[in-house]
């Protein structure tokens, strides 16, 4: 008569886990190293820094480049390198990074860099300058919203294309919109990961960003206390979206602040010229810090800075398929 499940086939020993980790998340806001330890496979979520907005009815920027690769091999107990991406920096005569023409400035990249498969997201795209000067807006992982009509400012950035590795399988971001005026001058709003921007209209109406891109299936409901937390004059991100597009700068007398798409992109900025000599205004304000949020475009011409775009970020969920049993 058999005494155990072993005679019968049983398992024999200890257990083994089936993880080590399995299915943790771990948040990198920092660039630093990423220890594997016993993983071996994980899904990766890698967030660029967002653009800043542009000046003078500026467009919005585009929100940072986001990829997201399911099931990522690499190799245990080994060092991955991983470089966070900054937002771009204020633009605008009051800022210490001031620039003319006063368009805003591009995000930085986010790399993970796993030897095997290395992930690169593209830094958004900044918001062109308003409607005294030519519109340099730029691409990026998102575009940048065009600024107000004048020369060149009725366009708006294109969002990154796809990399050429089929694993990648998406575009990084969106286009950002068009800007509008007169009567009354708007900017564009930024691009995001998951929607484009929107397109300014007339009489001085901005446009708000479009929205990131929604990563709870693959890392969880919200909240979480990985998702960046929520910043005032940006678009939510506790709820687990990122990269979310700047709103478009607006300037005229029926100026209404537009609204950072949901992600961390930053509201866009407002001025009242009919309250003269004391107008109101509201400038443009940043991305959430590990957004990936693209700033506000700026309102005033010539006194006003544009939003910063928010830094990036990378979500690493282990996967560790490992089964088995440990001797006694």
């Amino acid at each position: 008569m058999a005494k155990s499940g072993r005679s019968q086939g049983g398992i024999i020993g200890k257990v083994n886990a089936t993880s080590f980790g399995k299915c943790k998340v771990t948040p990198v806001t920092a660039t630093g190293c990423f220890s594997t330890g016993g993983t071996t496979r994980a899904h990766v979520l890698v967030v660029a820094g967002g653009g800043s907005g542009g000046v003078d009815a500026g467009g919005g920027a585009g929100g940072g480049g986001l990829i997201l690769q399911t099931c990522q091999t690499f190799t245990a107990c080994s060092s991955i390198p991983i470089t966070i991406g900054g937002g771009g920096p204020a633009a605008g005569p009051a800022a210490p990074q001031y620039q003319t023409p006063n368009s805003g400035y591009q995000g930085n990249d986010t790399v993970f860099d796993n030897p095997s498969n290395p992930i690169t997201a593209t830094g958004g795209g900044a918001g062109g300058k308003g409607p005294r000067a030519a519109n340099p807006f730029t691409p990026g992982g998102s575009g940048g919203g065009g600024a107000a009509s004048g020369p060149g400012g009725n366009e708006s950035g294109t969002g990154n294309t796809p990399s050429s590795c089929s694993a990648y399988g998406v575009p990084q971001g969106n286009d950002g919109g068009t800007g509008a005026g007169p009567p009354g001058e708007a900017g564009g709003g930024g691009g995001g990961a998951g929607a484009v921007g929107g397109n300014a209209s007339t009489p001085g109406v901005g446009a708000p960003g479009g929205a990131g891109s929604d990563v709870t299936p693959t890392f969880g409901c919200a909240p979480q206390p990985y998702y960046a937390a929520n910043t005032p004059g940006a678009g939510a991100t506790c709820t687990g979206y990122f990269a979310g597009g700047g709103g478009g700068g607006t300037h005229g007398p029926n100026a209404c602040a537009k609204v950072g798409g949901v992600g961390g992109g930053g509201t866009g900025g407002t001025y009242h010229p009919s309250t003269w000599p004391n107008p109101t205004y509201q400038t443009g304000k940043s991305g959430a810090v590990n957004s990936g949020g693209g700033g506000g475009g700026s309102s005033a011409p010539g006194s006003q800075i544009s939003g910063a775009g928010g830094s990036g970020m990378v979500l690493i969920k282990g996967l560790n398929y490992a089964s088995g049993m440990w001797p006694q």
